[in-house]
């Protein structure tokens, strides 16, 4: 990296020793602070680092407390003053509090894993990990929303799977898994593991209102309605199967 310093004379100035030793001192620390690899911290305040040829692919501050990264001319992805990853996205406005948001206009994949691995062990995972210091029976540990917008656009949680602690006690640890959806704003649920802490797995199918009464294709209703278990069929006949 080249490193110029302008020095202006003045009529009848006169050149010592001393002057010139200090203008090369300045060439010489202003170049360590240029300098690569670095040694010196720089400083790009208000400035763009571009990256590519065309000069379109850039990181800049686009405010204080906020980078971004452009690719072709566009904003690719940012991290803002929450400390917030951003990509294809711009706005956490809807989803306060999150700590990575993935947007896009297009249908189609938005979050990928791949591994290949080529053995028997397991392929690409994803752990939600509470580390609570004091867990407790009924703590959701993990959850994953499934929402969609109502007619007046608001977000709505049409769906949500997850798992709890039902008991947290080192050496008899239990829990649950749970999956919930809304039917005329209510929520219905169905959950899999020990009803107490203390019994074994179980199949809980939360209570059905009002009864279903259209007819299914293709398939059939299982369901609860008033504790008692019920079969609804592709034929139309409503059977109850076991009293509550």
């Amino acid at each position: 990296m080249a490193v110029a310093r302008i020095k202006t004379w003045v009529d009848r100035e006169v050149l010592t020793h001393s002057d010139l030793n200090t203008e090369i001192s300045n060439i010489t620390d202003n170049g360590e602070d240029l300098a690569w690899p670095a040694t010196k911290a720089k400083d790009f305040n208000g400035q763009t680092l571009t990256l590519d040829a065309d000069g379109d692919s850039d990181i800049s501050a686009a405010a204080d407390d906020i980078i971004v990264f452009k690719t072709s001319g566009s904003e690719a992805m940012r991290i803002d003053a929450t400390q917030t990853l951003l990509v294809g996205s711009t706005t956490t406005a809807e989803s306060p509090g999150v700590k990575l948001a993935i947007g896009g206009t297009a249908a189609g994949t938005l979050f990928r894993l791949l591994t290949t691995e080529n053995g028997a062990a397991a392929g690409p995972a994803i752990t939600l990990e509470r580390d609570s210091a004091s867990p407790a029976a009924s703590d959701v540990i993990g959850q994953v929303n499934l929402n969609g917008r109502d007619s007046a656009d608001a977000i709505t949680a049409y769906a949500q799977i997850g798992a709890i602690i039902r008991d947290p006690a080192t050496g008899s640890e239990d829990g649950v898994f749970f999956m919930t959806a809304i039917e005329d704003t209510a929520v219905t649920q169905l959950r899999w593991g020990p009803n107490t802490a203390t019994e074994g797995s179980s199949l809980f199918i939360a209570n059905t209102t009002p009864q279903p009464t259209t007819t299914p294709v293709g398939g059939g209703l299982l369901y609860v309605l008033a504790g008692a278990l019920r079969y609804l069929g592709t034929s139309g006949n409503d059977n109850q199967l076991a009293v509550a």
